[in-house]
């Protein structure tokens, strides 16, 4: 299994929003629903398809043991070795696919980074208003 996790310091991140009003916590959930569809989404169009498993296994994860974790992860026991290589089919070759990549979570999350920083601005900016 291949999982992607945006990490903080959850402690502290929930202290903090434990003080703060129902609308700024409802806004960091939407934007973080927000930020896990656009990984996903990119996820499924990078990884290396075949006959479509690798694809079709790539799922969003909510409400494991926090309302602030989102996690993406793929089910398909040969996701982690095309993902992260192994001596017969390492990282330096390409898939067969075109558009697509071996490290697939990886670029999705590096490609959307940008993005996210966005989403929580707005979200955050929208709910201090």
């Amino acid at each position: 299994m291949v999982q992607i996790s945006i990490k903080t310091n959850t402690t502290e991140v929930a202290l903090n929003l434990n003080k703060m009003s129902g609308s700024v916590k409802s806004a960091i959930q939407k934007a973080l629903d927000a930020a896990q569809a656009l990984v996903w989404n990119k996820s499924i169009k990078l990884a290396p398809a075949d006959k479509g498993r690798l694809r079709g296994s790539i799922k969003p994860i909510t409400g494991s043991g926090s309302p602030f974790k989102r996690i993406i992860r793929s089910d398909a026991d040969y996701s982690i070795f095309v993902h992260e290589g192994t001596r017969r089919w390492p990282l330096s070759k390409p898939p067969k696919a075109p558009g697509t990549v071996r490290q697939y979570f990886k670029v999705a999350g590096e490609q959307s980074e940008k993005e996210i920083i966005s989403i929580f601005q707005r979200a955050i900016n929208n709910a201090i208003k």
